[in-house]
């Protein structure tokens, strides 16, 4: 069939076959090269935070409900899973047709569904898809026989490191197997157990002494307390004494005004009695001078005639 075509039109066939060379010399030409190709892998990783938990803890808490989550997931094939201290990582395969942009959706709305129900300190978890650009494109060992591990350490963090991460087109340079000075203190436990000896002695006898202080006050407070209660006592008993010598007073006051009242009123019997004998008398006045005149002549007579006959 294409033979024939060819043998009634080649004129249409070697423009088609120049039109395809020229297209091929161009897609050449214009074509890059890449050591790492723009890849899609089938997998993705949750990792979550919990500050402060045990690997038993997070893997009960975080791991399992993350898992028994993603493993309803559609395209599924391996759900594996690691929980250490204070990280849950869940690592998801798919089948190799899977959508992950949508596979990445759906993930999210599971993991909104359950976070929920964790703790206050359980971090958001983070959904990861793997890709050859997360992989390192060189790795390089460096070595020393003038530096020291600590030396060379030094020299990576503070020169190469950086001036690597200088470059144009570097994104990020991590360093392992560096070696850092520290400064390890072991502690002596029966030096620690005759420090600790020491000091209860002397916090036993300080403790000791503040008690004996405390015994102290404490006596003095109820000496203080036995000697308030005698000078109440004394001062009520001579508050009661006052009091009744007080009502004493009153009543003896009471009686005495009773009786001068009395007098005052014998009194003013004896002044209005005496004033009716001085009415009488005065009413009887006359007479009585008549007698007085009249007895006194007698006398007089009687002490005339006495004289005559002496």
């Amino acid at each position: 069939m294409i033979s024939k075509f060819s043998v009634k039109k080649p004129y249409t066939v070697i423009v088609a076959v120049v039109l395809v060379i020229i297209l091929g010399i161009v897609s050449f030409t214009k074509m890059t090269t890449d050591l790492l190709p723009s890849m899609e892998l089938p997998y993705a990783i949750v990792m979550t935070t919990y500050q402060g938990a045990s690997p038993e803890t997070v893997e009960t808490t975080v791991t399992k409900p993350v898992e028994q989550s993603m493993a309803t997931i559609s395209n599924i094939k391996e759900v594996n899973s690691i929980s250490s201290e204070n990280m849950s990582m869940v690592i998801l395969e798919f089948e190799g047709d899977t959508d992950m942009n949508a596979v990445s959706l759906d993930m999210r709305e599971k993991l909104d569904m359950i976070k929920g129900y964790w703790p206050d300190e359980v971090g958001n978890p983070t959904i990861m898809k793997l890709n050859p650009d997360m992989m390192p494109v060189m790795v390089t060992a460096m070595d020393s026989d003038k530096l020291s591990n600590t030396e060379l350490s030094e020299l990576i963090n503070d020169k190469i490191a950086p001036s690597l991460e200088a470059v144009d087109g570097v994104a990020s340079v991590s360093s392992t197997g560096l070696v850092t000075e520290q400064i390890n203190a072991i502690i002596s436990e029966k030096k620690i157990n005759k420090l600790n000896e020491k000091i209860e002695k002397a916090l036993n006898g300080q403790f000791d002494e503040a008690q004996n202080k405390i015994d102290q006050a404490r006596a003095q407070m109820e000496s203080g307390k036995n000697t308030l209660d005698a000078q109440r006592t004394k001062a009520n008993t001579q508050l009661a004494k006052a009091q009744t010598a007080l009502t004493d007073g009153q009543l003896s006051l009471a009686q005495k005004e009773v009786q001068v009242t009395s007098s005052i009123t014998n009194l003013k019997v004896q002044k209005q009695s005496l004033q009716t004998s001085l009415k009488t008398l005065k009413n009887r006045s006359p007479r009585w001078k008549n007698r007085q005149n009249k007895f006194r002549m007698q006398q007089q007579r009687c002490s005339l005639r006495l004289r005559s006959k002496n």
